[in-house]
């Protein structure tokens, strides 16, 4: 049951992200805020399935999102979605930095394959939110990717 919400989850998720460009600003904002509040909602008790913790749903969520990364359409999506972006970088720094890594290797290979450079430069824009390029440190709130998936972010960077 939960690999098929997960599946109907990504979907979605990637069915947005590749067309967040076709919404209107106030929409944009609108979906923003509640992409980046759902985590709030998911870990009510009501919302969190039989057997599984809270942390454990908000885990599954992370690694949801870490598919939807894969490739540059959808990568480039978040661009357009900052509070998203911030919710998912914090997400991302809890999973382990092996599925981290690669995932945004996989991003890379998407990267290499790609000629639509409006997403190029997108994906790099989200690499650096990930990477919280720009932001002092006290104001990550302890929370950061780990090395190896900084590298990795920064390889993708590069690649775009």
């Amino acid at each position: 049951l939960l690999l098929v919400a997960q599946a109907r989850l990504l979907g979605a998720l990637h069915e947005l992200l590749t067309n967040v460009d076709s919404l209107s600003a106030a929409d944009l904002s609108a979906v923003d805020l509640a992409l980046a509040e759902s985590e709030s909602e998911i870990a009510s008790t009501a919302l969190t399935p039989p057997g599984l913790s809270a942390d454990g749903v908000l885990l599954q969520g992370g690694f949801v999102t870490l598919k939807a990364l894969h490739s540059v359409a959808s990568a480039a999506g978040f661009a357009s979605l900052p509070r998203f972006a911030e919710q998912t970088r914090r997400r991302l720094a809890q999973l382990p930095s092996a599925q981290v890594v690669e995932s945004v290797e996989r991003l890379c290979a998407d990267i290499d394959r790609s000629r639509a450079c409006h997403h190029l430069a997108r994906v790099q824009e989200v690499m650096e939110t990930l990477l919280a390029v720009g932001r002092f440190k006290a104001d990550l709130g302890g929370v950061e990717l780990s090395g190896a998936a900084k590298r990795a972010c920064h390889t993708a960077i590069n690649r775009a």
